[in-house]
């Protein structure tokens, strides 16, 4: 059915919701400061547009909201994540193969 009418599976599109909330926090379209829950990477190693990950111990905060979206947005390429506008970003986000971002 979903080769029918032509939908991602779930888990892609919670990975897109998830990457599009990511966008929002970090161009400060939603009232979540970037500051408390990104630091960037190192720029002349990992990219620019790269974060440092959250290193945890724990499985539930492994899995949670922030250390996962931070494993997906370094995933991108710098071309979808220098997106000037949210639509645009949308827009690289569909066009980006789901075998890069898959671990």
């Amino acid at each position: 059915l979903l080769d029918q009418l032509q939908w991602d599976t779930l888990q892609h599109r919670r990975t897109k919701q998830r990457l599009v909330l990511c966008y929002k926090i970090r161009n400060h379209l939603v009232d979540i400061d970037p500051d408390k829950y990104y630091t960037p990477g190192d720029s002349r190693t990992r990219g620019g547009h790269r974060y440092r990950q959250i290193r945890t111990n724990k499985d539930q905060h492994r899995h949670s909201f922030f250390p996962r979206s931070i494993r997906d947005w370094n995933r991108l390429p710098e071309s979808a994540t220098a997106a000037l506008s949210l639509e645009e970003f949308r827009a690289t986000l569909d066009s980006v193969p789901w075998t890069q971002l898959e671990p």
